[in-house]
């Protein structure tokens, strides 16, 4: 059964919308994740102000403003790359936040200094859902390209067939057969 051009390209459009929406709530998940650590981040940097001036001071506001500064390229990077499928916004982001995650998990709740409650483990669960749909959206997009790619050697592949057998083959397309 052949399937007109106008059903191949609703189909193709469903696919690109479907990869779309999978990276948009990717992204989506990123800004949440952004603004929670913005809180956060003022939180320590709260922190910082009730002990007295000092190293420990200095560095509690450090670590605060190093956290808002994750915080806002995460959200920068999930609007103006992850919203439209990008493969370097996809890496930036899965590498930044991931390492941003694992450091807090590790430093902070595996030696219990935080309880391991939902409450707490919000940023690296925001991380991992967002994660996962980013990384469906990634995948989808890369299916299509080869998809793509496969459909257009078929096609050359019938063209070369048709010319063979019409004996209209040139130098350059037996070679391609060879």
């Amino acid at each position: 059964m052949a399937v007109s051009p106008t059903e191949i390209t609703r189909s193709q459009a469903d696919h690109l919308a479907l990869q779309l929406v999978s990276a948009r709530i990717g992204a989506a998940f990123y800004v949440v994740w952004g603004v929670l650590h913005l809180i956060a981040a003022r939180g320590i940097c709260e922190l910082a102000s009730s002990i007295p001036d000092g190293p420990a001071h200095a560095r509690l506001e450090q670590g605060g403003l190093n956290l808002g500064l994750f915080a806002v390229q995460t959200m920068a990077v999930a609007v103006l790359l992850n919203w439209r499928n990008n493969r370097i916004g996809f890496w930036l982001n899965i590498i930044v936040i991931g390492a941003v995650d694992i450091g807090y998990v590790m430093l902070l709740i595996v030696p219990g200094y935080f309880p391991a409650s939902f409450f707490a483990l919000a940023g690296p669960i925001v991380y991992v859902i967002g994660a996962m749909f980013s990384t469906a959206g990634l995948l989808r997009r890369d299916l299509a390209v080869s998809s793509n790619c496969g459909n257009l050697q078929f096609a050359r592949g019938r063209e070369l067939v048709a010319s063979l057998n019409k004996g209209q083959l040139s130098g350059k397309d037996r070679t391609s057969l060879s």
